[in-house]
């Protein structure tokens, strides 16, 4: 599998304790989320306080392997020179049903544009990017019917 989009995108360090354990998690190629200690919701991106109870004790807990498309925009203009040559990409929103509803925005890779829907079953993957990083992305999930 190619690299979705390439290494020369700024990534922006994280400052918030969160952020900096959102990303340690990730360069172990764990996709984990904080969800309040009092109430329990999950939250990202990365708060220090709980936008429903105000806390500011947190969890972490991992996310299932699998998610599905909650919306998406295919991007005709790149955000960055550095990807000028990468256009168009996706820009999807998964959505994890286990954690709350949680969205998260990412990537499918290895497919195309025309061949994406809303509520596509995605399996969770990992690309090495700058700095002996890792990024999550997804791609779509192999299902039974599709091996025959």
């Amino acid at each position: 599998m190619s690299k979705y989009l390439p290494d020369t995108i700024p990534f922006l360090e994280p400052v918030l304790e969160n952020e900096i354990l959102f990303w340690e998690h990730c360069n172990n190629k764990c996709l984990m989320f904080p969800s309040c200690a009092k109430c329990g919701l999950t939250s990202h991106p990365s708060v220090s306080v709980c936008p429903k109870c105000q806390s500011i004790k947190w969890e972490w807990h991992k996310a299932p392997e699998t998610a599905s498309l909650y919306t998406y925009t295919i991007t005709h203009y790149a955000a960055d020179e550095s990807i000028i040559d990468n256009v168009p990409y996706n820009v999807a929103v998964v959505i994890f049903p286990q954690l709350d509803d949680l969205r998260f925005v990412s990537n499918i890779v290895d497919i195309e544009p025309e061949e994406i829907f809303i509520d596509m079953e995605l399996e969770l993957i990992w690309q090495p990017f700058q700095d002996n990083r890792f990024v999550p992305r997804f791609k779509k999930k192999i299902q039974k019917e599709d091996l025959k």
